[in-house]
C-alpha cells in the first residue's frame, strides 16, 4: 500500500474514533435576546356619527354654503317629491380613525355611486368633505378623532325652453334616487 492510502485510511479511522466516542467532537455556540422591542401597525378607518344625517331643501337658497343654516330642513325624506329646479343637500358626519407614523390618505365620496334612476342626465350629484369648515381631500394621523363632514347635493334640472323641440323628461317622474350605495372612502396613499 502507498503512503497515501495509508494516511486516508488511518484519518478515516481516526474521524470515526472521535465521532463514535461518545460525542467528543464538539463545537461551543450561545445566544442572547435582543432589547428591540415591538412595533404596532396604524389604523385608518372612518364611522359615520349616529344620526347625523340630515336633508336640507336648498332651492330657494341654491348658492349657499351653509344648508344647514340657510336650507330647509326635510323632516321625512320619504315622502318629500322632488321636482325639476329642486336643489337638495344631504348632509352627514362621520369620524376619522387616523394612527400611523407617516400615515397619509385620500378621503372621497363617490357622486358617480349614485343611482340616478329615471332621472339619468337630468341629475347632478356633487360632493364635498370639510372639517372644520375647511374642504379636505386627504388625512394624516393628526385628523384621527376629527370629525368630517360629508355633503351630498342633488340638483335636478330644469329646463326652460318652450316649444315644440323643448326637450322633456317624462319619464323623471315618480322616479328614485337611491343614495343607498354612495360610500365614503377613505384610502392610504404610498
Amino acid at each position: 500500500m502507498n503512503k497515501f492510502t495509508k494516511a486516508s485510511i488511518a484519518t478515516g479511522a481516526g474521524i470515526v474514533l472521535l465521532l463514535g466516542g461518545a460525542g467528543t467532537l464538539a463545537y461551543w455556540n450561545d445566544s442572547a435576546a435582543t432589547d428591540a422591542g415591538t412595533i404596532t401597525a396604524g389604523t385608518l378607518g372612518i364611522d359615520a356619527v349616529a344620526n347625523s344625517g340630515a336633508w336640507y331643501d336648498i332651492s330657494a337658497v341654491p348658492a349657499t354654503t351653509d344648508p344647514e343654516a340657510d336650507g330647509v330642513l326635510i323632516t321625512d325624506p320619504a315622502a318629500f317629491r322632488a321636482v325639476p329646479g329642486d336643489k337638495l343637500v344631504y348632509v352627514e358626519s362621520f369620524t376619522v380613525e387616523a394612527t400611523g407614523d407617516h400615515l397619509e390618505a385620500s378621503i372621497e365620496a363617490d357622486a358617480a355611486s349614485i343611482d340616478k334612476g329615471a332621472w339619468g342626465n337630468d341629475l347632478t350629484a356633487t360632493t364635498a368633505l370639510s372639517i372644520g369648515g375647511a374642504s379636505v381631500t386627504t388625512i394624516t394621523d393628526d385628523n384621527d378623532g376629527d370629525t368630517v363632514k360629508v355633503l351630498v347635493t342633488l340638483t335636478f334640472a330644469f329646463n326652460s325652453a318652450v316649444g315644440p323641440d323643448a326637450p322633456v323628461n317624462n319619464d323623471s317622474q315618480s322616479a328614485v334616487v337611491d343614495l343607498g350605495e354612495l360610500a365614503i372612502v377613505v384610502t392610504q396613499q404610498p
